[in-house]
């Protein structure tokens, strides 16, 4: 048996005041963030529907009220 030191994962956030991005380091392997679209840059955004749900990303980008960018 090799003694081996198990590394955890990392994930290293590049947050902007317009867009952001993420990558998650992991067994010498880089593998970016993606929405459920594929995007890998979103929108430094912030919104709340009309029942209270949290919404980020390019998705609170844009909308109408209650939003913070």
């Amino acid at each position: 048996m090799t003694n081996m030191t198990l590394i955890p994962p990392a994930l290293g956030i590049d947050l902007g005041t317009t867009n952001s991005a993420a990558a998650i380091i992991y067994e010498d392997k880089i593998t970016i963030v993606t929405d459920e679209h594929g995007e890998s840059v979103h929108a430094s955004a912030l919104a709340f529907s009309e029942d209270g749900q949290v919404i980020v990303g390019n998705q609170a980008h844009g909308l109408p009220n209650d939003n913070i960018v």
